[in-house]
């Protein structure tokens, strides 16, 4: 059995009408709305464990008590729900698949709880926007998850919570070099998630018609899925012999729609450009992919 099962099991309470696997499910559901219905059960556990015992890991989670976890419940779930609005204000994070790690709805939500789930001070939104960016192009969760959480929870968000501004041991390499050598597309990757993210900060709009651009996990599966498109189309760069780490790379793919995306297929950027051009509002289509001068930025020359 797995974890959920048997928390699910242990925490079923007829007296109280309080079954867990009800709860979560009506939970998800509630989560389409704002298109986080792919958090795991094994994450929200995380994050009951870690409201009420400050720790996360199975042994907590399983060792929670049945009282605390049904009278703690509604509580936390609308500090998780205080999470994922901050996460959609600030991160641009706008369906859970763009999440760069889903454990950090783990810390966050320990914040709002903590902190009765009050919008943060203007200080308060800075430490936690430098905390969530460190943890994504640091690569914070990609092993020791619940080690580095336990101690996350210690030095930052606590910290945090009393208004001052927690010390880190690393810094943060955003070099054009760094992220060159760690910029590989790939869904599981969280620094291409969270250049995925700043991408919708602007609210990408469609090179055909200047409508937003309809962004959903069903449509971000995989590395070729609707929403994920090569600037530089692969085959026109595997035609013209570019590596294929630099085919395949963060720098190369931007958030568009599906029918677009077929139109281009093998396309050059300078010819397909020229296919929208006449649009009134193309530079402003253009600004909300982070794309400035078409000459300036190399695409006319197909550079």
């Amino acid at each position: 059995m797995s974890v959920f099962e048997i928390m699910c099991a242990k925490i079923y309470d007829e007296k109280n009408n309080f079954d867990l696997s009800e709860k979560v499910k009506s939970l998800l559901e509630d989560w389409t709305t704002c298109d986080f219905e792919t958090i795991s059960t094994t994450t929200i556990l995380q994050c009951v464990a870690i409201c009420i015992k400050n720790a996360c890991n199975n042994k907590t989670i399983l060792r929670l008590d049945k009282q605390d976890f049904i009278e703690y419940w509604d509580s936390i779930v609308k500090s998780m729900n205080a999470a994922i609005d901050f996460f959609l204000k600030h991160f641009g994070v706008v369906v859970s698949k763009l999440l760069p790690y889903d454990i950090l709805l783990v810390p966050f939500t320990y914040y709002f709880y903590g902190a009765n789930n009050k919008t943060p001070s203007e200080q308060k939104i800075k430490y936690l926007k430098d905390y969530f960016w460190r943890s994504v192009f640091n690569q914070r969760f990609t092993e020791g998850v619940t080690g580095k959480l336990q101690v996350d929870i210690q030095n930052v968000m606590d910290v945090i919570k009393n208004n001052k501004k927690p010390t880190y041991d690393e810094g943060v390499d955003i070099s054009v070099q760094h992220l060159d050598q760690k910029g590989e597309f790939s869904t599981s990757s969280a620094i291409a998630k969270g250049i995925l993210c700043i991408l919708c900060t602007k609210t990408p709009k469609s090179f055909k018609d200047g409508a937003n651009i309809k962004i959903s996990n069903d449509w971000l599966l995989q590395s070729n899925s609707k929403n994920y498109h090569h600037f530089f189309p692969k085959k026109y760069m595997q035609n013209k012999q570019h590596r294929t780490d630099k085919v395949n790379h963060i720098a190369n793919i931007t958030i568009f729609d599906s029918e677009t995306n077929q139109e281009i297929k093998a396309n050059a950027p300078a010819t397909y450009i020229k296919w929208y051009s006449d649009n009134p509002n193309f530079k402003k289509i253009l600004s909300s992919h982070f794309i400035g001068d078409l000459d300036k930025f190399g695409i006319l020359s197909n550079d």
